[in-house]
């Protein structure tokens, strides 16, 4: 769940793309995929080497729209 505005705290069988798919709505104009990019790159620690494998308990920071908007939809779609 998102523990404010900014963060979203990782629970037992949330996959990046679920989370993405969920915070989504609040990224007027960007695709699922340019949101699980950023959030990958914005937070490294929370991985254990791929966007595939996400840790549990990890607190999620969320990219700042502009993040999301220097990820090209083509770019992210090539990399998810």
């Amino acid at each position: 769940m998102a523990t404010s505005d900014q963060t979203y705290n990782v629970r037992r069988g949330d996959t990046l793309s679920g989370i993405a798919g969920r915070l989504a709505g609040s990224y007027a104009g960007s695709t699922r995929d340019q949101l699980m990019l950023a959030l990958y790159r914005s937070n490294p620690t929370a991985f254990d080497g791929t966007m595939n494998q996400l840790r549990n308990g990890s607190i999620l920071r969320l990219p700042a729209a502009s993040a999301l908007s220097a990820i090209s939809a083509s770019a992210a779609s090539a990399e998810a």
